[in-house]
């Protein structure tokens, strides 16, 4: 997280440096619940969206940025599976961000074709 947000000062900057650098990076895998620490997946750089989830959320304590993960049942275009994703504190406010499984999502937008069933807040850093 610290080489990730290097010289960056404002908080939004490292939500986006961090954000973006896992978007770009970490290939989606498939595979149900967790497989990977956080270490492995920066070394293996692919994951599932609970290890992204999770590891988002350790970069973003690492550097002090409020940070949440949810749990909740989605619907895909391809069926209804579990589903894990982040809210981070950005432009002032908790914002939903979703790197997992189709990622290219914007901070604050879901992916098309995905609608949420049910959700719940499993960890938080604040």
């Amino acid at each position: 997280a610290q080489e990730m947000t290097a010289g960056l000062t404002d908080n939004d900057a490292k939500v986006l440096a961090i954000y973006n650098w896992v978007d770009e990076y970490v290939k989606y895998e498939y595979y149900y619940n967790s497989r990977y620490s956080s270490e492995e997946v920066l070394q293996k750089k692919r994951a599932n969206c609970w290890d992204t989830a999770y590891l988002i959320y350790k970069l973003c304590s690492a550097v002090n940025i409020k940070c949440e993960v949810w749990n909740g049942t989605y619907h895909f275009l391809n069926g209804t599976y579990g589903h894990l994703w982040n809210r981070i504190y950005y432009k002032g406010k908790m914002t939903f961000a979703d790197t997992g499984r189709t990622g290219k999502n914007p901070i604050g937008q879901h992916g098309q074709g995905r609608y949420i069933i049910s959700k719940s807040c499993v960890a938080k850093n604040y």
